[in-house]
């Protein structure tokens, strides 16, 4: 990463008009969660090529990184006024509708991405999270469904699938997602995720 980091530098030195050096290194920077850095990289690619579509989108994912939902909104819709066929935008647009509370737009736009991504578990997922927040647990369920058909590791799917069946009074199935949830978790190395599930699995098994 430090090297790659590196070449950006020198490359931006050597012109700094050189707009993909620029997005490279915003690239770079999120994916190191410098997420400032790379917000004002994206930026700069944005000034020297007001068209840069993916930059826009990017710049959009950043801002919801950085808690800029509405800031986040407004860059995903400008990619997808340049290209209404940039699903992924839809994909950032979504997450910061999400953020808002605003369900029901985030529906919309999960919906959009799963158009051009019918195979992404991700979009699944994120629908079905629209779909609870809206209290239709029965379309979550089915997209959670698809989520660990398309992708059976996928733990954030196991975690709230295990959710809706809390909010459904389906104690023994939501026990069963969250310890499977749990011990995929603890495979991938996430011991913070892991621990509050299992915390959780042993306050819902007092209810039952």
């Amino acid at each position: 990463m430090k090297d790659a980091l590196a070449d950006f530098t020198e490359a931006v030195c050597a012109d700094p008009a050189f707009v993909d050096a620029y997005f490279n290194g915003g690239d770079l920077y999120y994916r190191m969660g410098s997420y400032q850095q790379a917000f004002d990289d994206y930026s700069k690619a944005i000034d020297l090529k007001p068209d840069f579509v993916k930059a826009y989108c990017e710049r959009g994912a950043t801002r919801n990184q950085l808690g800029d939902y509405q800031g986040a909104i407004k860059d995903t819709t400008r990619a997808l006024d340049l290209d209404p066929q940039w699903y992924c935008a839809y994909n950032r647009r979504a997450a910061a509708y999400f953020a808002l509370g605003d369900y029901q737009h985030a529906l919309d736009d999960y919906t959009a991405y799963l158009r051009g991504f019918p195979n992404e578990p991700g979009g699944y997922a994120g629908r079905a999270a629209a779909y609870d927040g809206l209290g239709n647990y029965d379309a979550a369920l089915t997209d959670l469904n698809r989520a660990i058909q398309l992708d059976p590791t996928y733990a954030l799917a196991y975690n709230n699938r295990g959710q809706t069946y809390v909010h459904l009074g389906k104690y023994r199935e939501a026990i069963a997602d969250w310890q499977q949830a749990a011990e995929l978790y603890r495979q991938q190395g996430s011991q913070a995720d892991y621990q509050r599930l299992t915390r959780a699995i042993e306050q819902l098994k007092q209810q039952k």
